[in-house]
């Protein structure tokens, strides 16, 4: 990771490289107010490749726009609409038109990150409209061979990072406020395999009956099959639906519904060890935002037990004379 550690700590556990890395899309131009059909609605500005991991921005961090030695722009952690791990060579991509497209490369300034507003990184592909005398279509890399008023990205110009590094990129559209922002950590290349799931060989009890599960122990800790967990507490007074949202890429749990099952629910593993994938989908519950740790494994989305325990206040205990992990919703959730 570039020297990001006063300023950045990382939302999820170790992250998984390489080939398992996936595409992510991020829309600005929301806010708080909207309902969550109006986010589901509302237009996707970028596109990123190659996430692994998505990244927490500690409070106060600073990305300044430079112009020689004068602070001309400033935005804060909280104006990010998304901030990730990824790994070179990484393309950003506009998938909508807009007046702004940049992408910069930061320098780490004391507690504030620092880019130079003259020195927008080049694209690698995409066509431009300039306006001026006259509005002509030409491609994105020839701009500075004309001379124009504004210029208007089409969508699918592209950006490319191979250096090791931290990175802002900007969407804005004509004559509209706010923006789209990402901050972005660009790492070498890794192993894929740098995180192992062992089959877990502790005894599962629900509401005191035995019941098998395809779970896996990760670091240490118990991670069971996000729909296996609603499937086995539905009807419950902990009961919670899984659904997803193919729009924004978001997981939503809400709390107090009956589970829908989708078939393959308790489906019995082969009891080999397997490689994670880090799930870099956003995780709603009811409605909010919640930072819990999820590993993909053969296309299944594990979460950590005990986070999904407190999530919804399932009583969790463990017997270490017998290895026996309890699952009980009948009582409160009770951290070790």
């Amino acid at each position: 990771m570039a020297a990001v550690g006063l300023l950045i700590s990382v939302a999820v556990s170790t992250p998984v490289f390489a080939a398992d890395a996936r595409t992510v899309q991020v829309k600005g131009y929301l806010w708080e107010e909207m309902t969550a059909e109006d986010m589901a609605a509302a237009r996707t500005q970028l596109e990123i490749s190659n996430v692994t991991a998505a990244l927490d921005l500690k409070e106060g961090t600073k990305i300044v726009g430079m112009s020689g030695a004068e602070a001309i722009l400033a935005s804060n952690a909280s104006d990010m609409d998304g901030a990730y791990i990824a790994d070179s060579p990484v393309t950003i991509k506009n998938i909508d038109a807009g007046s702004i497209f940049e992408v910069y490369k930061l320098k780490i300034d004391g507690n504030e990150y620092k880019y130079d507003l003259h020195e927008a990184l080049p694209f690698t592909s995409g066509k431009v409209e300039l306006y001026g005398a006259d509005v002509i279509t030409v491609d994105v890399s020839e701009m500075s061979n004309y001379s124009y008023d504004e210029p208007y990205y089409l969508n699918g110009c592209t950006v490319s990072l191979t250096e090791p590094g931290d990175y802002y990129a900007i969407f804005r559209y004509p004559a509209e406020a706010d923006a789209a922002e990402v901050f972005i950590t660009v790492e070498g290349k890794a192993d894929a395999a740098v995180l192992k799931a062992s089959p877990t060989a502790s005894k599962v009890l629900v509401n005191g009956t035995v019941t098998s599960f395809d779970a896996y122990t990760i670091e240490g800790n118990n991670y069971f099959k996000l729909r296996d967990l609603a499937y086995v507490v539905s009807g419950s007074g902990k009961q919670f639906e899984v659904t997803w949202d193919g729009e924004r890429k978001a997981i939503n749990l809400i709390s107090n519904k009956a589970y829908t099952t989708v078939g393959g629910e308790m489906a019995i593993g082969d009891g080999k060890e397997k490689t994670p994938v880090v799930n870099t989908s956003m995780i709603y519950k009811d409605g909010a935002v919640v930072p819990l740790t999820a590993y993909t494994i053969n296309e299944n989305n594990y979460f950590k037990l005990r986070d999904i325990a407190q999530a919804f206040d399932i009583g969790v205990t463990w017997d270490g004379a017998t290895n026996t992990v309890g699952i009980d919703t009948t009582i409160s959730y009770v951290a070790p």
